[in-house]
């Protein structure tokens, strides 16, 4: 119980509105979007901002789906990945990742260092 009130201590000091991991749905996608809607009304966000956090979201939440890749446990197989959000000063802070086979670090590192290396056009 103590770890419990400690997590949810500084989750509160550091302003994280909504920490999911696990196995990413369509019902789990709408659940995360509902809770983190609730959370935003509960603090008087602005129709606008919202708006935009939201599609932020939509879009991270559904390259997890897409994009997750299946790995198998004792039991069964599952695509496992993390969503956060959290409010700093006037910001929103989005995180999300998927787990990536080791195998696959190279090409995806390579990717991304040309996508990094492109200008703003």
């Amino acid at each position: 119980m103590k770890f419990i009130y400690e997590m949810h201590r500084m989750m509160l000091e550091n302003n994280i509105l909504l920490v999911y991991e696990g196995e990413f749905t369509q019902e789990i996608t709408k659940s995360v979007l509902a809770m983190t809607e609730r959370n935003m009304d509960s603090i008087g966000e602005e129709s606008s901002i919202k708006r935009k956090v939201f599609n932020v979201m939509v879009e991270c939440l559904q390259n997890i789906v897409k994009h997750s890749e299946e790995y198998v446990t004792v039991t069964k197989k599952v695509n496992t990945a993390i969503f956060m959000i959290g409010k700093h000063d006037d910001s929103y802070v989005i995180t999300s990742g998927n787990p990536v086979k080791t195998v696959n670090i190279p090409a995806l590192q390579e990717r991304l260092d040309v996508i990094n290396s492109l200008d703003k056009d």
